[in-house]
């Protein structure tokens, strides 16, 4: 192997700079926690914004950590800048790999010395990543003993190995595929649909993109769309007047009217795209509409206030109802299109800081101002599905709220759809509002508290939420199935 080394000298952290190394599949008895697998330039590297990875059964001792990086996506300094250490031994701070190496694809090898105590005393030999602009990331890690003995390694390559066959496993079903027999109850078709499906395929399909399942013949599925007054970014479409001028009418008929419409363009333009594409559905050619907005447009300065029916909360759940009841039609088994009231709750700004704000409002003002219409879309409107808020709600996350998902949603107004987070507002709890410290453990809080899809790809932390113990697959199966029951309804 040529190498080029470079001494760059940091307190005790030697980095060397190594071209052309190659990689070895890793033996698979370290622990991730946190990170995600991508492939770059024809090589796969582990990356994250916070992750750790244990080397378990280690010998007390002094160890020498190994671990190689290289800049595959950035091309110029300052895009990438992270930190490793072990224990209370700094590996390396701010790392911007572009910068040290001086070029793209070329290895750096961070070099550090380590004292490990035994397992019981201090746990297994840990080394955790953090990152200060984008992610850290590696490629391989290497433990060496005093003696210059190589007694642990492990590859980004290997651990996706093990990690996805672990999850791939197919699980053996006897007896009839009730999921294909359509003289059975949505709820039993999805229940038997479930069992059927890898972990792997589970946790994938509660994301915003749903991969196709070949092996079963399911299409591919993207969750979002929109029509808020008209089917959105789908191409040509009727663009009906926006929400609160359609209020200002106090016409909610008219509105039922134009929301038939909106349907069955929507379903018009579904089944060209799917024809066109084997079966297989892109985004905004969707049968769920992330619509409609019944949040309350009390201050002027929220720059979405077009979205809503204005500031009275009766004229607003009127609306809503006409609406959803124009989007999901009367078929007494099938939806036309499913309707999903959006922010749940107490969401009206302001917008530049709904990521990290936390509302607060007395059990009056909550009752009658910002849940009543979501009440009464649920209740008669019978939306089959309802969007959690960006922000906070009583210092807890809506993608993540109990109270609001399952407490007052489900146990007190009967709903019986799906719920599903704003744009991957899942991410926001650990990377915003902070309340959890890994997306891992952002996943399994959402998930355990009622928050079904994950319009995202937080989710994809959920097989390691499982390994660590945060939330149980009977908690995926729950989401999933709710999930199920809905595409099943769309036909």
């Amino acid at each position: 192997m040529n190498m080029i080394k470079a001494a760059i000298r940091l307190g005790a952290l030697t980095l060397l700079l190594t071209l052309n190394s190659s990689l070895q599949a890793g033996d698979g008895e370290c622990q991730l926690s946190g990170g995600e697998f991508a492939n770059t330039d024809g090589k796969t590297e582990v990356y994250g914004n916070t992750m750790s990875v244990a080397f378990p059964g280690l010998p007390p001792g002094k160890y020498t950590i190994e671990i190689d990086a290289a800049e595959y996506f950035f091309g110029a300094p300052g895009q990438r800048l992270y930190s490793a250490s072990c224990s209370d031994v700094v590996l390396a701070k701010d790392i911007d790999l572009f910068k040290t190496t001086g070029s793209k694809g070329k290895t750096l090898t961070i070099k550090g010395t380590v004292e490990h105590a035994a397992d019981s005393l201090r746990g297994p030999l840990t080394l955790s990543f953090g990152s200060k602009i984008n992610n850290a990331k590696f490629d391989t890690i290497r433990i060496v003993s005093e003696e210059g003995k190589l007694v642990a390694e492990t590859t980004a390559a290997g651990l996706r190995q093990k990690e996805e066959g672990e999850s791939n496993r197919i699980p053996s079903v006897a007896g009839p595929e009730i999921w294909k027999d359509i003289t059975k109850s949505p709820g039993e078709r999805a229940a038997d649909l479930v069992k059927r499906l890898t972990l792997k395929e589970k946790i994938d399909q509660i994301q915003m993109a749903a991969p196709a399942i070949t092996r079963l013949g399911i299409p591919a599925y993207d969750w979002w769309n929109e029509a808020l007054h008209g089917v959105a970014r789908a191409g040509t479409a009727t663009v009906f007047p926006q929400a609160i001028a359609a209020a200002a009418t106090w016409n909610d008929t008219l509105w039922h009217e134009a929301a038939s419409a909106i349907s069955d363009e929507a379903r018009a333009k579904h089944h060209d795209h799917t024809r066109k594409n084997g079966g297989n559905s892109a985004r905004y050619y969707g049968l769920d509409m992330w619509s409609p907005n019944v949040n309350i447009f009390r201050d002027p300065r929220w720059g979405r206030g077009h979205e809503t029916y204005g500031e009275d909360p009766y004229l607003t759940a009127r609306f809503g109802i006409a609406f959803i009841k124009g989007l999901q039609g009367d078929d007494p088994t099938y939806i036309k299109i499913v309707a999903t009231p959006k922010h749940y709750a107490v969401h009206s700004g302001p917008e530049s800081l709904r990521a990290a704000f936390n509302a607060n409002v007395s059990d009056q003002d909550l009752r009658e101002t910002y849940l009543s219409a979501f009440e009464a879309c649920i209740r008669e409107g019978k939306a089959f599905s309802i969007m959690g808020a960006y922000n906070r709600f009583r210092d807890e996350s809506c993608s993540s709220s109990k109270l609001l998902l399952n407490d007052i949603l489900r146990d007190e107004w009967g709903f019986t759809g799906y719920s599903v987070s704003d744009v991957d507002s899942v991410r926001n709890i650990w990377q915003d509002h902070k309340i959890v410290k890994t997306p891992a453990e952002a996943a399994a809080r959402a998930i355990k508290n009622g928050m079904d899809l994950n319009s995202g790809s937080t989710y994809r932390y959920l097989n390691q939420a499982l390994k660590q113990g945060l939330c149980k697959e009977s908690d995926i199966d729950r989401a999933l199935t709710r999930c199920m029951i809905a595409r099943i309804k769309l036909g």
